[in-house]
């Protein structure tokens, strides 16, 4: 009661204020006479900001909520100044803080939800332009539209040990054979040849075309087998060629010393009319190497399947054109005869590569490419067009051959072994087993298909 209590017991107030924390509380107290206006003293209001904290503020005192009032005391009227913090003493009027506090919003899943996909989409926005975001996003986009993967993963570099054993049998006649072998190529850097071990040592070791080579003589008895093994210690690595077509040059910028990978060569043959026709509706109009060499990347690997179904020797371009299906060597030839029938080099390079899921090696081919770049410089990178791999080399090929646009040599690769006999035609059977003896790898690498 804010009024004189019988017996003349002290008045009892109730104060209610805001504390530092932001609580409303209550305090009872006796009720004092308001003291005679004086001086203006300083007093203070206490709030707490959305974030939590609790700030104290000056109040002054032209700016005081309702400026003087007046507060009653039995009959008599007096003119008191308002506390902000202070209501009066009656229990008839709610307890009501001088400033209104806000409660801090409540994080329910479909807040959260709202806040995950703002920031996304800022994300996707912001970042949508760097190169690092748009490859993984093209990969993703790829996977989605076409059901395959976007995305390839590699070491970064493999160390092998591979035993390569090749046999031939005379099964009626005597022969006398040759066989002639590359050793790999040594590239520092990509594909490095660290040992090179045979059995039997070789009659003659010459160089051809820039390459070594191995040569092997002898005779073999009706019935009888030659046998040779090598042992390659090789280190190899991942390779990607960070060229563009804003990097590439044009068709007309390609120097005239690679006019050799332009012409017809053995089963390759840029000139024949429906390899010619279907090169020109690919490519268009497009001049610039880069848009030009993807373009048949894409074609072909859109329109074509992997298929085996040959002898020792690959299919004309024409043949696979035509069955629209074929292995690596077929499916290569087929590129390069794609790329020289308007105007950009591209060859073969021929080797062995490793399937790390089979744990298993064997004959591989696929292509080399020439892109001159703005300001006269190339280079020379490589497309497995089997494989999905654009510009990108994994450490799983290794190269013993690479074509210098002679076709008696290219033909000559797929022919190691030669032989001569007397009489009638023998039967002979050849071999060839790879073996895994090592295998150490080391880092990661991930190609984005483009």
């Amino acid at each position: 009661m804010a009024g004189q209590q019988q017996g003349g017991a002290p008045r009892r107030a109730v104060q209610y204020y805001v504390d530092p924390q932001g609580k409303v509380v209550s305090r009872p107290t006796q009720a004092q006479q308001p003291p005679a206006p004086g001086p203006y003293q300083a007093q203070y209001r206490y709030y707490r900001r959305p974030d939590g904290t609790v700030v104290r503020q000056r109040v002054e005192e032209t700016s005081r909520a309702g400026g003087p009032q007046t507060a009653t005391t039995g009959t008599s009227q007096e003119p008191v100044r308002a506390h902000p913090t202070a209501m009066p003493a009656t229990k008839q009027t709610a307890p009501r803080p001088s400033v209104q506090m806000r409660a801090a919003p409540r994080w329910t899943a479909k807040r959260v939800a709202k806040h995950v996909v703002v920031i996304a989409v800022i994300a996707l926005l912001l970042f949508a332009s760097w190169p690092m975001v748009q490859q993984p996003m093209r990969a993703i986009w790829n996977m989605a539209t076409t059901g395959q993967p976007g995305f390839q993963t590699f070491p970064e570099t493999a160390d092998f040990s591979i035993l390569r054993e090749m046999s031939l049998t005379a099964n009626t006649n005597s022969l006398t054979y040759t066989i002639d072998i590359p050793k790999p190529f040594h590239i520092p850097g990509i594909h490095e040849r660290l040992g090179l071990v045979t059995a039997p040592l070789p009659e003659s070791v010459f160089i051809k075309s820039e390459q070594e080579w191995m040569k092997w003589v002898g005779t073999i008895p009706q019935g009888g087998t030659a046998s040779i093994s090598i042992t390659y210690h090789m280190k190899l690595t991942s390779t990607l060629w960070d060229v563009d077509a804003e990097d590439s040059a044009l068709v007309s910028d390609i120097p005239s010393s690679y006019d050799r990978y332009l012409v017809k060569e053995w089963k390759i043959d840029p000139t024949d009319a429906n390899v010619v026709d279907l090169a020109n509706r690919i490519v268009g109009s497009e001049r610039n190497v880069y848009n030009i060499l993807l373009k048949i990347f894409r074609w072909m690997d859109d329109n074509l399947e992997y298929k085996v179904e040959r002898s020792a020797e690959p299919n004309y371009c024409y043949e696979t054109l035509a069955a629209m299906a074929g292995d690596c060597d077929d499916q290569s030839i087929l590129l390069a005869s794609l790329a020289r029938a308007v105007g950009v080099p591209v060859w073969l390079n021929l080797g062995i590569i490793y399937d790390p899921v089979r744990n298993y090696w064997g004959g591989h081919g696929w292509n080399n490419v020439y892109i001159p770049l703005k300001g006269g410089d190339y280079v020379i990178a490589t497309v497995d067009i089997v494989n999905d791999q654009f510009l990108f080399r994994d450490p799983y090929h290794l190269s013993d051959y690479i074509d210098n646009g002679d076709g008696t040599e290219l033909r000559e690769y797929y022919t190691s072994w030669s032989y001569s006999y007397t009489g009638p035609s023998p039967s002979a059977k050849s071999t060839e087993v790879y073996t895994v003896l090592e295998l150490d790898t080391r880092g990661s690498e991930i190609y984005y298909k483009p």
